[in-house]
Parts: C-alpha cells; sequence; structure tokens
C-alpha cells in the first residue's frame, strides 16, 4: 500500500506542477496552507495541554503513518496506550483506507 501511495503521489505531483506553479505565481510563488496549518497547529498545541496535534498530508511528508508512529511514540496524555492505539488505528482506517 505504501509503495502504491508513494507512486500516485509522485504521478499527481507531477502532474499537477505546471498548472499549480501558475497559480502559485499570483499568490507570492508557495501555497499558503502549510504556514497556516503549522501555525494552527502551534496554537492548538499551545492551548491544549493534554493533547498533541500533528499535521499529516496525504501525498507529501509528514504522512499521516509518520504522525501515527510519532504519536504513539508520545502515547497521548488523555488516553491509556492501548485504547490511543486502537482509536488511531480506527480512525486511520476510516479515514484513509
Amino acid at each position: 500500500m505504501i509503495f502504491f501511495r508513494s507512486l500516485l503521489a509522485k504521478i499527481i505531483v507531477t502532474t499537477r506542477k505546471d498548472s499549480a506553479w501558475k497559480n502559485y505565481e499570483k499568490i507570492g510563488n508557495r501555497s499558503p496552507i502549510n504556514p497556516l496549518t503549522e501555525k494552527l497547529v502551534s496554537k492548538l498545541n499551545d492551548n491544549l495541554s493534554d493533547v498533541c496535534v500533528l499535521q499529516a498530508m496525504r501525498y507529501t511528508p509528514p504522512r499521516a503513518d509518520e504522525c501515527i508512529d510519532e504519536l504513539i511514540k508520545k502515547r497521548n496524555k488523555r488516553c491509556s496506550s492501548s485504547s490511543f492505539i486502537s482509536s488511531i488505528f480506527n480512525n486511520y482506517n476510516k479515514i484513509f483506507c
């Protein structure tokens, strides 16, 4: 599945690159999505001390599976490790599979 997703990501990025670049030139040569999302993640982490919020992307790093690995390492303070891991994988399957 990861190989297929990586291949799909490469195809999508390659085919969208030229058309997207013209739009990026209009808005300062880069997408505002990542900086805005990083700002949101930072504010959420500052205001939700018992939760770890991470940014995940579908086709480029940081991918959801990388974020899940990081969350498992951090073991969210609000959940026991077994229920936390279970909820991550249940939600991951609903969203990405």
